[in-house]
């Protein structure tokens, strides 16, 4: 073999190794410009990134390089750091999984996804609109990491039920392994196109679906909290968000759910590889709505296990969606004047308490009856059992959600985003527009490579200095930017709901930048079209007075 071939073949097999040696090395030049430490935490996050791309470390080990070497180069110590990897947001992702979890245990999503498919038919193309259009309208009211872990379950049940009878493949080669199956053959298998469709549809429709109200999307909340300190005297009306946002989300969400059936499910290309996968015949369906009736009669009557984790997941919804409304009082206002703040991690614990303690089979209530044979046997299982839980969860993308958060805090603290902000400042000699375009470009880029709340609170503040400097309302660039933080499409740190999808089914990272690429420019035109002719209708953005909105000698401040 020649020493081409055998240089070919070396790098084929040990291409990550040398990557990790040789890509930290190339941006070495990085420092030429300067030893701040801004310019350190740069590093590490353009380090990251292309690790994070490139897969050349396992993504949760790329995640947690910010321990290592933020409190090195002086960034962050040690303690800072290691709490962005506990924050608030973790647990509410660990409290939004495992009510996920509680509803597959239960297998409330085998009788949800079976009525579904009998409601809608047995159309793969029709069955993956309805749940991206699901996944979008309850995604408005919960965040978009539970909503993706609630949705998880039910549309892999519904595949693998399609699977069995001969529609669809879900993975490439013979037949899908189980979730729960410790084979180290699983990480090889590829998901087909359908597969991918669906799922990454789902996450993508969690993230749309969380800019259509200010509760769906934590990132909302903290340009709201920032927008209203900055300036006392306005306030963020949620009917004019949901006169701006509703057109927004649907334009978008039908773009979405029209490109992914292109581009995976063989729409218009009826002889692709892609449609032949999902093609079934006018028999097959009938067997397929034979066998599903047959699934269904042979289930029963609903539960007392289903029922109550039923209950626990609406009364999750419940509880975030009227913690604090904002259009009425919420019942976490009942603990203000105690000067505490109930956020949507104490009610997604709470319901896990629940569901933890609450018995999946009722049998205690008949422990005293004179029946013998309604005497309990034995104890019950709560609704959820941490057995099950400690083998389904995915510790790795707590390293991932932390990560985004802990870049976010290393930026502040390093000084990265007020350089980030010298530089913007230069953007008032723009026209209103050029400055809301240019600043939404700005939030699309950051938030690739970073959590969206991450972006947003370093973004709202200088925002809010550009639009002071160039006396323009300060909705008019803050809102458009905080709607682009939510154009997280392309990697899988770029949200959660990418890293849930993207860790299920084993998704590659490139297929899903091939995917997210199109989702992006297209979320970033429509956001544009409909903020720029729908806010200078609500709000006057031109020529702002600010003295005529806030005391004379208040600043723009940081909340």
């Amino acid at each position: 073999m020649s020493f081409v071939n055998n240089l070919l073949l070396a790098i084929s097999l040990y291409w990550k190794t040398v990557f990790i040696i040789v890509y930290p090395l190339a941006l070495l030049p990085i420092f030429s410009i300067d030893h701040e430490v801004s310019t350190k935490c740069a590093y590490v996050i353009v380090l990251m990134a292309g690790y994070w791309i490139t897969e050349a470390l396992p993504i949760p080990i790329t995640s947690a390089i910010p321990v290592a070497f933020f409190p090195l180069m002086g960034i962050l110590d040690s303690s800072a750091t290691a709490e962005c990897y506990a924050s608030e947001a973790t647990m509410l992702f660990i409290g939004g999984y495992m009510l996920a979890l509680a509803v597959e245990a239960s297998d409330l999503q085998l009788r949800i996804s079976l009525h579904v498919i009998k409601l809608i038919g047995f159309s793969p193309r029709k069955l993956h609109i309805s749940f991206s259009c699901i996944t979008m309208f309850i995604s408005m009211w919960i965040s978009n990491t539970a909503t993706t872990a609630l949705m998880i379950p039910i549309v892999y049940t519904t595949l693998k039920e399609l699977e069995a009878n001969g529609v669809g493949k879900m993975y490439e080669g013979e037949g899908a392994l189980a979730r729960d199956e410790e084979s180290p053959e699983e990480e090889k298998r590829r998901p087909t196109r359908s597969t991918m469709a669906y799922f990454i549809s789902i996450a993508y429709a969690s993230t749309i679906g969380g800019t259509g109200f200010i509760t769906g999307n934590a990132s909302n909340l903290e340009f709201k909290g920032i927008y209203e300190t900055t300036y006392p005297n306005l306030k963020i009306s949620s009917t004019h968000w949901l006169i701006v946002c509703l057109p927004y989300m649907i334009i978008t969400m039908a773009f979405t759910i029209f490109w992914v059936q292109i581009m995976y499910m063989g729409l218009f290309r009826p002889s692709s590889s892609a449609a032949q996968e999902l093609k079934a015949g006018t028999e097959e369906k009938e067997m397929v709505k034979a066998y599903i009736t047959e699934k269904l009669n042979s289930m029963g009557l609903i539960s007392f296990h289903e029922i109550a984790v039923a209950v626990c997941f609406f009364g999750a919804i419940l509880l975030w969606v009227f913690r604090q409304p904002h259009f009425m009082p919420g019942w976490a206002d009942l603990w203000v004047e105690y000067n505490t703040t109930i956020k949507d991690a104490s009610a997604a614990m709470a319901i896990v308490i629940v569901i933890f303690l609450v018995p999946r089979k009722p049998g205690c209530v008949y422990a005293f009856s004179s029946n013998e044979d309604k005497k309990p046997l034995g104890h019950s299982n709560g609704l959820l059992t941490w057995k099950y839980s400690l083998k389904k969860l995915p510790w790795g993308l707590f390293f991932l959600i932390g990560a985004g958060f802990a870049i976010a805090e290393g930026a502040h603290k390093s000084g990265l985003s007020e350089r980030l902000t010298k530089e913007m400042e230069a953007l008032v000699k723009f026209s209103s527009f050029g400055i809301l375009a240019i600043m939404a470009l700005i939030a699309t880029f950051m938030t690739q490579l970073t959590t969206n709340v991450g972006v947003c609170s370093i973004l709202m503040p200088v925002l809010a200095t550009v639009a002071k400097a160039a006396d323009v309302h300060p909705i008019y660039i803050m809102f458009p930017a905080n709607i682009a933080c939510s154009f997280a499409y392309l990697l899988p740190v770029s949200t959660p709901p990418n890293a849930l999808i993207a860790d299920y089914i084993h998704m590659p990272t490139l297929q899903m930048m091939k995917i997210g690429i199109i989702v992006v420019v297209t979320s970033y035109l429509v956001m544009l079209g409909i903020f720029a002719g729908l806010l200078p209708i609500l709000y006057k953005v031109n020529k702002f007075p600010l003295q005529a909105y806030m005391p004379l000698d208040a600043g723009v401040a940081k909340p």
